[in-house]
């Protein structure tokens, strides 16, 4: 049966399904129309760099892709089912580190990093303009909380304001590497593997580090699990390492998984660190850096229409990166977010 013939009869999990031709197992995706051929482009620039499964189908009429199915993703291998599991950084979670020191460190150059605008500046009319509004903005403005004992004072407009600036003026090169500017749970596995290729190219190097620091932090063991949960199918073992959130009154006090902030400052030490040893000079890094993670805190979920703890806790953590604390390097954001977080 041809493969067109056989995905109208498959059923779907979101945009993606799995089905089994001639006992041989496949992954598909179905895309939107605007976003096919950057899939296929990323695609093809990441292969060059990363292990990926094999692209065996494409339609461009439907904008259907289909990969060779990587069975690792069964048998535990994906990078959720590692921090399920795990207690300690084992050689799993290297062989992922370093990988991606290896490509950034062969990639890293100047570049005006487009690639990233579809989780970026792409994102400002699509979601920041549309999810924060007047209401919103007065319910927070001065508020006072206290973020695992740090007092915050909230101001979230003044930040919105900021960001759209810095993504909405003419793009100017920073340092780039290629990636896929999406390092989430879901989209890698140990061996290792890299699945979703929207953003695949040149990157800037902090959009990725902002993403994966913001994933390890807060959403990929907390958010995610409330407000994504149906993408983790077959992946539940991940909701008892689920972080503990306690708001009372002002007072938030958010509890993070061990691993999660060692394999955050494992990757800043064997992946960021050597890209500024060999950057020499990047005075700008940490503004890079506060607005692509303003923009993750903001724009994948509407922190407006979550439960009012979690808006607090976002807002909160939003508030300390943007404008409390202004680090001199990496290593030092990494020590400063451990002393915030009690570890």
């Amino acid at each position: 049966m041809p493969f067109n013939l056989l995905i109208k009869h498959t059923s779907y999990w979101g945009n993606t399904f799995v089905f089994s031709y001639k006992k041989k197992k496949y992954f598909g995706k179905k895309l939107a129309k605007n976003y096919y051929k950057k899939e296929v482009n990323g695609y093809l620039t990441l292969k060059k760099y990363y292990p990926v499964p094999k692209l065996i189908y494409k339609d461009s009429v439907d904008n259907i892709l289909i990969f060779e199915y990587v069975s690792n993703v069964d048998k535990g291998g994906l990078l959720v089912d590692l921090f399920a599991n795990k207690n300690y950084i084992d050689k799993g979670f290297l062989s992922i580190i370093n990988l991606y020191k290896k490509v950034f460190i062969k990639t890293l150059k100047r570049n005006t990093g487009l690639s990233s605008n579809v989780f970026f500046k792409d994102r400002i009319e699509s979601r920041l303009n549309k999810f924060y509004g007047k209401k919103f903005f007065e319910l927070f403005k001065g508020k006072k909380v206290m973020l695992n004992g740090k007092e915050i004072i909230l101001n979230p407009k003044k930040i919105i304001e900021d960001v759209r600036i810095f993504f909405i003026k003419k793009p100017k090169s920073k340092w780039c590497v290629i990636s896929q500017c999406d390092p989430n749970d879901l989209n890698i596995a140990s061996g290792p593997v890299i699945f979703d290729y929207l953003a695949g190219g040149y990157n800037p190097l902090m959009a990725e580090y902002a993403t994966l620091f913001w994933y390890n932090l807060c959403q990929g063991n907390y958010l995610s699990l409330k407000y994504n949960k149906e993408s983790f199918t077959g992946h539940e073992k991940i909701f008892k390492r689920k972080d503990r959130v306690i708001v009372k009154k002002n007072e938030i006090h958010h509890y993070i998984a061990d691993i999660r902030m060692e394999f955050l400052k494992k990757y800043t030490e064997d992946v960021i660190d050597p890209c500024f040893d060999k950057i020499l000079q990047y005075p700008e890094w940490y503004d890079d850096f506060k607005n692509h993670m303003a923009m993750k805190i903001l724009a994948v979920f509407n922190v407006a229409k979550m439960e009012y703890k979690d808006t607090l806790l976002s807002l909160a953590y939003l508030e300390y990166f943007y404008n409390y604390i202004n680090p001199s390097n990496p290593g030092d954001l990494i020590s400063q977010t451990l002393k915030l977080c009690k570890r």
